[in-house]
């Protein structure tokens, strides 16, 4: 039993559920008064058209944003050139990706965008039964730009920042950026980061209805018990 856990009668429980909720609806209600910020938020013009590569075909950042809606979603993956796995994480995030594509598609253009070679990434995720678009900024500057890739100059002169605020201590980071096209024009019109990166991830809320949560105290950091999905030990199988 968990040590937060006491036992007690249904309705003593009925009235702790009813105080849970009343401090869930305000927590939604904040978040949609975040998210109708989120939408007001300033555009800025996108002046560089950055070049990707995927399957040995150079494509632009302007040839992404096709959607009807002209909205784009793009993942900054981490995954350094020299790199032979890519990060743990993101693939952790990235194995949601393709069962979502079919409804993201209603509203947005979706891609995944890594730093190392193109080869290595459809390897991956061709071993990883990935089937999202996944391009390689190898030879852009788009990464830099968008302040996800650092090199051992940037770390040690501390100049540069990564989510607004953060001193970089790695040379590569995760994150998400949104775009928009609209008259031919490319609009970047938000990026995340860090914890900003949790409401994109769907085991992490399926864990924060546990009565443990997300079991992560005491860990050096929060991810380090994250594998790659074939490299977990099978703990448990339906009956």
């Amino acid at each position: 039993m968990s040590k937060r856990a006491a036992p007690v009668d249904e309705e003593a429980w009925l009235e702790a559920r009813k105080k849970l909720l009343k401090a869930e609806k305000e927590f939604t209600k904040k978040k949609d008064e975040l998210n109708k910020m989120r939408m007001e938020m300033p555009w800025r013009e996108v002046t560089k058209d950055y070049s990707f590569t995927r399957k040995g075909k150079t494509v632009k950042l302007s040839d992404m944003c096709t959607h009807p809606t002209g909205n784009l979603i793009l993942v900054h993956f981490m995954f350094e050139p020299g790199w032979e796995k890519p990060c743990p994480s993101c693939s952790w995030w990235a194995d949601a990706y393709s069962g979502i594509l079919p409804h993201l598609h209603q509203r947005t253009g979706f891609v995944v965008v890594g730093a190392a070679a193109d080869e290595k990434l459809q390897a991956t995720a061709s071993e990883k039964g990935w089937t999202f678009p996944f391009y390689s900024s190898q030879g852009s500057d788009f990464n830099r730009d968008f302040n996800v890739e650092f090199t051992d100059d940037d770390i040690k002169a501390k100049t540069r920042s990564y989510n607004y605020d953060k001193e970089p201590s790695m040379k590569q980071y995760p994150g998400y950026s949104v775009f928009r096209k609209e008259e031919d024009k490319i609009f970047h019109t938000y990026s995340t980061y860090v914890r900003g990166m949790d409401l994109m991830n769907l085991t992490y809320n399926f864990f924060d209805i546990l009565p443990d949560g997300r079991a992560e105290e005491g860990l050096p950091f929060s991810m380090l018990w994250v594998k790659h999905k074939d490299a977990y030990e099978r703990t448990w199988e339906a009956p």
